[in-house]
């Protein structure tokens, strides 16, 4: 350890250049310099913190040019998050990067800018990646690691969310991501094979809708893009009969959800793609082709799809 750690550890006050060193933090370390976050308005964000201790316990963390950092006070500005995830874990952050002698201000610009993404770091279109996303929310609602979706995203799903993708770019109405999440996991299962998902899809887009001002000015109303009532009547048509109940629902702003375990007509809910996705699951299933009504999906059934244990 060296000298000027140890001033800071001890609180003492430097007022030299700003050093920057590797180290190798312990929890013992850590634990340390976490009694130097004496004066940090930030809370923990608790998802950030689960993420970073999957990261360590799965041996997936490694150091890179973000670092620890302490003031010229000596009081821990910056990677509450990483030495917290340390200690709770037990597991040390090597070659870690660590900030002595910055400015009191520079707490103040830490973590300004826009926060990399997936779809930053991939490339990935992100409304792609939201498909793919999709069944694994309704499996968990715990953030997951790039090393874990990108299986998914290279692999049937995100091929399937990426052919949706390029046929339609707009995510709204009945072509939202739940629904090409539906799609693309029917094909995966054998349900049904890509050439009859695409009709599918097709059929989707010409059932587009938008909301339009009244002529009157008094409120809004949703009208189909297509003009082509026959197209449009052609289109619904040809879906099986639980989706053109599901864009019923839909159009008239209800969601069937499954809550305690009953499946409930709703009007709003923060799961609305997932809510989709498990109903249009159903709808896309040969096997419900004479039925009316939705049911209860169990979890494990999204898992199989996915190949998850």
């Amino acid at each position: 350890m060296t000298s000027k750690t140890l001033k800071i550890l001890n609180k003492g006050k430097c007022d030299t250049d700003i050093e920057d060193v590797r180290l190798n933090i312990t929890p013992e370390l850590a634990t340390l310099m976490l009694e130097l976050n004496t004066d940090n308005p930030r809370t923990l964000n608790k998802t950030n913190l689960n993420t970073l201790k999957e990261e360590l316990l799965k041996d997936r963390w490694i150091p890179t040019c973000q670092g620890i950092g302490f003031d010229t006070n000596g009081l821990l500005i910056n990677g509450q998050h990483e030495l917290t995830a340390c200690v709770e874990t037990g597991v040390p952050l090597l070659n870690q990067l660590v900030s002595f002698n910055l400015p009191v201000e520079a707490r103040n610009k830490i973590d300004l800018g826009k926060k990399r993404d997936l779809s930053d770091i991939t490339g990935i279109n992100r409304n792609i990646i939201t498909t793919v996303r999709v069944p694994f929310r309704t499996i968990s609602t715990k953030v997951m690691a790039l090393e874990d979706i990108k299986p998914y995203l290279d692999g049937e799903l995100g091929r399937l969310a990426t052919k949706f993708h390029d046929r339609h770019g707009s995510y709204s109405g009945f072509t939202n991501g739940g629904i090409r999440a539906a799609l693309a996991l029917t094909v995966i299962q054998g349900k049904i094979i890509e050439e009859k998902a695409m009709k599918y899809f097709n059929h989707l887009v010409t059932l587009r809708t938008k909301t339009v001002a009244n002529n009157n000015g008094l409120g809004r109303s949703v009208v189909h893009i297509e003009k082509d009532f026959g197209a449009i009547d052609e289109a619904m048509s040809k879906l099986p009969k639980l989706m053109r109940n599901l864009i019923n629902k839909i159009k008239s702003g209800i969601v069937p959800c499954e809550i305690a375990g009953e499946m409930k007509e709703v009007t709003a809910t923060k799961a609305r793609n997932e809510n989709i996705m498990i109903a249009a699951l159903q709808a896309f299933d040969p096997a419900n082709s004479k039925k009316n009504n939705f049911t209860t999906t169990s979890v494990s059934v999204i898992k199989d799809i996915l190949g998850l244990e």
